[in-house]
């Protein structure tokens, strides 16, 4: 372990100077707005945000070369947003989805102040406030399909780099499960992003960006290109085996998709038939267990893979703290005490409105409803699919998973804000183009003979 610790500060001093030569270039083209620069900072903070490239315990929160990477790409999403604070600050003026955001924001960081660990959850607050406000900026400097292409780009990286550590180096890219006393390599992929929730949430995302935008993409990356990513993209969700993201990706593909009813009458049927068919053609008893769960176990899907237990044991805790919860980001150093009730580890609360009563209090859970309502109204009213669909995709995401509240930034989190500030962009579009018509007819009345 101390040869390990030796190596990465050796890393650390020889990577040292270039990167932070390489960092202060960056900024510079980056807050002149050079949308290159821009982009590829969108790619960095999108690919980094859930890249683990170190197994560490739930426990273990040291800065290493990894979490330092993160926070390069929050800081730089964080001044390029507050290059843009006078915009911001119209568009607060203009939107009363902006005004609600930053009060939930600003609430989620006061509420580090009492967490168990507040150093951690201030970072984690942070990592919020660097994503909404730099994607703000990115969507000012950028237009919707360069930055569509970068995340696609940013997306398929990771299920690609995913799938490879999968097979050649499985000890990284497999989750490890517990068989009696010891843990073993299992089958679910966890690739370069830690879990297989996290892998299996940006693979849905990869098809779901295709299915919204195939046109657009195959115009930039060509036919073949994007074929392969989706591919790539199926291949690691069905390894992942994350219920949750498929559940996600199939609700949204119908939603974006009109598929014709027969077709979708006759996948009924078929699915039908082989449920029904399943205990006849085979002689292993759980078979039809093995299509739905894991564990073989029908308690696995009374008990939401024992996230029935996990509620629980959160109802309880949030009675203790019920107006300003425990401090955002607090579960993973509260939750896993309780584990010889819930029966594992859970870091938080495995759903996006207990995860904020009980970080945020009923105080929190108010301002981020209401400011996840009116993001929905705001893309309603203007039939944003898009913006819909990642905003459906994060409370999807969320039944079962703390989504883009979890703690520390996820790529739930780049989705969901990359939806509500799209809305902020265009709040502050129709207010221009609004005064600007003001300011024509005005002027017009003025030249008009009396």
């Amino acid at each position: 372990m101390a040869a390990l610790d030796i190596l990465y500060f050796a890393l650390g001093v020889v990577l040292l100077p270039p990167v932070a030569l390489g960092v202060f270039i960056a900024s510079r083209k980056v807050i002149g707005g050079q949308r290159g620069a821009i982009l590829v900072l969108a790619f960095a903070a999108i690919v980094l945000v859930d890249l683990v490239f170190r197994q560490r315990e739930y426990s273990d929160k040291s800065l290493d070369l990894q979490v330092l990477l993160k926070f390069g790409s929050w800081a730089a999403l964080c001044l390029l947003g507050l290059t843009r604070i006078h915009t911001y600050i119209r568009v607060v003026s203009v939107s009363g989805s902006a005004l609600c955001w930053i009060i939930f924001l600003m609430w989620c960081s006061v509420s580090s102040v009492y967490s168990p660990n507040p150093l951690y959850s201030a970072a984690a607050s942070f990592s919020l406030l660097a994503i909404y406000f730099g994607f703000f900026g990115i969507q000012l400097s950028c237009s919707e399909d360069d930055l569509v292409a970068t995340a696609f780009c940013a997306l398929a990286v990771i299920t690609t780099l995913s799938l490879i550590v999968y097979f050649v180096f499985p000890e990284l890219g497999r989750m490890k499960e517990w068989e009696g006393s010891s843990q073993v390599i299992g089958s679910r992929l966890s690739g370069v992003a830690g879990n297989p929730n996290s892998v299996g949430r940006i693979a849905a995302l990869v098809v779901l960006f295709a299915t919204v935008h195939w046109k657009k993409l195959t115009v930039r990356f060509g036919g073949p290109l994007c074929t392969l990513g989706v591919v790539v993209g199926l291949g690691a969700l069905v390894l992942s085996q994350s219920r949750t993201a498929m559940l996600a990706l199939l609700v949204l593909v119908l939603y974006n998709r009109k598929i014709p009813k027969a077709a979708l009458v006759l996948a009924m049927v078929i699915v039908g038939v082989v449920l029904a068919a399943a205990p006849f053609i085979t002689l292993e008893k759980h078979f039809p267990l093995d299509l739905v769960t894991r564990s073989k176990s029908i308690n696995e899907l009374t008990s939401l893979t024992n996230r029935s237990a996990i509620w629980s044991i959160v109802l309880a805790l949030i009675d203790e703290h019920f107006w300003m919860g425990w401090g955002y980001a607090s579960g993973i150093f509260v939750i896993p005490k309780y584990i010889l009730f819930v029966g594992q580890i859970a870091p938080h609360a495995h759903n996006i409105a207990l995860q904020l009563w009980f970080t945020t209090g009923l105080i929190g859970l108010g301002l981020g409803s209401i400011a996840i309502f009116l993001s929905v109204w705001d893309a309603y009213s203007v039939g944003d699919r898009f913006a819909l669909s990642m905003l459906y995709f994060a409370l999807l995401d969320g039944v079962t998973e703390a989504s883009a509240f979890g703690g520390i930034a996820n790529i739930t989190t780049v989705v969901l804000f990359w939806a509500v500030t799209l809305g902020h962009v265009r709040a502050i579009k129709v207010h221009r183009e609004d005064n600007r018509l003001t300011m024509y007819r005005e002027g017009n009345r003025l030249t008009v003979p009396r």
